[in-house]
């Protein structure tokens, strides 16, 4: 009959070790998870950042040629929220 009981508790024993590896591995993946949401959250900021800028340093060529600085500024906000618009639905669809 003792030899039941350690048997027992030697499969008890490996079961919780399984399970704590389970465990460690799950955390890890969540980590893992979290970093690459991260990452993606910054590369789509650092991409409409972009976008922004060159929009509206299009914008601002365009406008700079006769104008003064008010109106050059003025006609690069539309350029800007064209290329913003832009960048954020091609990113949903290929991103």
């Amino acid at each position: 009959m003792a030899g039941l009981v350690g048997l027992g508790q030697q499969i008890k024993k490996e079961a919780k070790a399984g399970l704590l590896d389970v465990a460690r591995q799950e955390a890890s993946n969540q980590i893992v998870e979290e970093q690459m949401a991260q990452a993606k959250a910054a590369s789509d900021a650092s991409l409409y950042g972009t976008a922004i800028g060159i929009g509206g340093a299009y914008g601002a060529s365009t406008a700079a040629a006769g104008s003064g600085m008010g109106a050059t500024l003025a006609a690069a906000g539309p350029y800007a929220a064209v290329a913003l618009a832009a960048a954020f639905l091609l990113n949903k669809l290929f991103g």
